[in-house]
């Protein structure tokens, strides 16, 4: 089946999904409308530029790397406006 035909029939058959009496009936619809990514000719990738930073740059409000207490803190002070003063 092209490429074209299986996409137009995934939303018939994803609310079929909901009308099945067994995991297998389920998965076996599933199976038939998986679609390969290799079917496609995918561009590569581009290259991701890195941010072009101008001076000084203020202290983020959330660093990933922090602490789950750390970043709770910091976003506390920021509704705050104490900016780290008490």
């Amino acid at each position: 089946m092209q490429i074209a035909g299986k996409v137009s029939n995934l939303s018939t058959d994803a609310q079929m999904c909901g009308e099945f009496s067994t995991f297998e009936e389920r998965d076996a619809v599933i199976a038939a409308i998986h679609i390969d990514a290799a079917m496609f000719d995918l561009p590569d990738v581009p290259e991701i530029p890195e941010p072009a930073l101008r001076g000084d740059q203020p202290t983020p409000l959330v660093d990933s790397r922090w602490d789950f207490r750390e970043q709770c803190r910091r976003l506390i002070e920021s509704k705050q406006y104490t900016n780290g003063n008490e």
